[in-house]
């Protein structure tokens, strides 16, 4: 459901945990560079978690993890919750970003800026719109893409939480995959773009889901691929996001040709 990497190891949440094939529990901990199991934590240790979604790590003792109620703060080193932070309902089914010394999380229009050390919402950020995603810039900056009338890709200036730059995003609209994610926004790691998709499907019969590439310096946007005219063998959509490789600055996008129980 969601990969956070933190201390040389990474951090692996389900969203059934033990009902899941393959798994014992919602968190699962690995070697980051071998994928060596580390340790779990089970569905019992976690019990108060429905159905998480996403999650950020911010030391080797806490994380922080999101199901569609709240944000909880899960004590990793005496293996329990210590309940949710005030203030996260209503949090949105999108990754959240750690910058170290604050965690951003999505709820509707709004940013919630959490304190690590409180864990507590120190702010909420107006934007012009439903965020449909939130990602770190390599300046340490945060983009969000904002769907509404006008939709905007927003800069938020982490130093002071002050909204930045805003650029027109009048391709971006509010959209989530078949698991419901909202988060179909991700930055290159080497340049000053950021990739976002949609879902452009006349039917159910035929998937298309182009992606976007906007230039955060000049403000434009155009198309830079579209699945629909790469598949080779049947329609395919988006399932569960994208990603930029850190060192080849390839785009890599999770795909399915379809869902069901048969």
């Amino acid at each position: 459901q969601d990969m956070c990497f933190f201390g040389g190891k990474a951090y692996i949440l389900t969203q059934n945990g033990k009902k899941a094939e393959g798994f014992d529990g919602y968190l699962t901990v690995t070697n980051a560079e071998t994928m060596t199991y580390v340790t779990d934590y089970t569905n019992d240790e976690f019990s108060d978690l429905s159905a998480p979604t996403h999650l950020a790590v911010v030391s080797a003792d806490k994380a922080y993890i999101r199901d569609g109620r709240a944000i909880y703060v899960a004590d990793l080193k005496n293996r329990k919750l210590n309940g949710k932070i005030a203030g996260s309902e209503g949090a949105m089914k999108i990754k959240m970003v750690n910058t170290g010394s604050k965690v951003y999380a999505a709820a509707g229009s709004k940013l919630l800026v959490i304190d690590p050390a409180s864990d507590a919402v120190t702010k909420t950020i107006d934007l012009p719109g439903t965020s449909s995603g939130i990602v770190l810039g390599k300046d340490g900056n945060i983009w969000s893409s904002c769907a509404g009338t006008p939709s905007y890709m927003v800069q938020i200036l982490t130093a002071t939480d002050a909204i930045g730059v805003k650029n027109d995003g009048s391709l971006v609209f509010y959209t989530c995959d078949e698991a419901g994610n909202s988060e179909g926004l991700t930055l290159a790691k080497t340049d000053n773009v950021l990739y976002f998709w949609k879902d452009e499907s006349p039917d159910w019969s035929h998937y298309d889901y182009p992606i976007y590439k906007h230039d955060c310096t000049t403000g434009k946007t155009e198309k830079f691929i579209s699945l629909s005219e790469t598949a080779k063998d049947g329609n395919y959509l988006i399932y569960g996001g994208m990603g930029v490789h850190p060192l080849t600055n390839q785009l890599f996008v999770n795909s399915i040709k379809g869902y069901g129980t048969d």
